[in-house]
């Protein structure tokens, strides 16, 4: 999208001198054909993000909202709490986790970097067999698991004496001649309900280990408490500078960087 195209759509009562933002209402002086430039140094100065805004508004036909753009003053903090991020992590170790989620129509990938701090969340990277044997266990389908699966979960198998028995049921009633309908179908479906219960998984209950995306479960639940329902036409790199000043910046960072 072109300069001209963004300023129609961001700017607002153009006259021979000035036009007007429509995002913040600040007037922009601008002499009427001598270019664009003072507008769109206010647009860059003011307005982070302004070209994937406008180029979802034109796309879609609506107008741009406030809520589409971040604030100067977040957009200032996100630059130094990255910066720190940064510096902090140079020379650590990591690995990059990808993970995603859906909510409504959207669709999105989040890719964490995970250093050796969070090592239970990094513990199951390098076993994919344990990995993949674990959740078939937590789903209930032990009897599919391979032979490279049924190693790695050796240490999850019950003890001998901690498998249940078997108890063959035998009824001992004398059957009337004279049962009701009703009553052979309670009586059969109490049967069916007596074969389930007896096959029991030979593994541990695996419902007590937590998930490998444990953190990224909550980080997706902090996004879509931000987005919600009235906020859909945020852009991804809104988002992106809110939510990562919301899980790295407190009141300190704010104080040190406007000083």
């Amino acid at each position: 999208m072109n300069n001209a195209e963004a300023v129609k759509l961001l700017f607002k009562n153009p006259t021979q001198t000035e036009c007007a933002c429509s995002i913040c209402d600040i007037v922009v002086k601008q002499l009427y054909s001598t270019g664009y430039k003072n507008l769109m140094t206010h647009l860059r100065s003011h307005h982070v993000g302004f070209k994937a805004a406008t180029e979802e508004c034109a796309k879609k036909g609506c107008t741009p909202i406030r809520s589409m753009f971040v604030h100067k003053d977040a957009a200032d903090t996100y630059g130094v709490v990255d910066g720190k991020i940064c510096v902090e992590l140079a020379g650590e170790k990591f690995v990059l986790v990808f993970d995603g989620f859906t909510d409504s129509a959207k669709h999105a990938i989040a890719i964490f970097a995970v250093t050796k701090k969070g090592v239970r969340f990094m513990a199951f990277s390098p076993f994919p067999d344990f990995d993949r044997g674990l959740a078939k266990i937590q789903g209930g389908g032990d009897f599919t698991l391979l032979r490279n699966e049924r190693k790695a979960l050796n240490r999850l198998l019950r003890e001998p004496q901690d498998q249940p028995r078997t108890v063959g049921t035998s009824s001992t009633l004398n059957k009337s001649k004279r049962k009701s309908a009703a009553e052979e179908l309670d009586e059969k479906i109490s049967k069916k309900a007596r074969k389930r219960s007896t096959r029991q998984s030979k593994y541990l209950d695996a419902s007590w280990i937590p998930a490998t995306s444990v953190v990224v479960e909550r980080f997706f639940s902090t996004v879509k408490s931000t987005i919600g329902y009235l906020r859909k036409s945020i852009s991804s790199e809104t988002l992106e500078v809110i939510m990562l000043l919301k899980l790295n910046w407190d009141l300190v960072t704010l104080v040190v960087e406007r000083n």
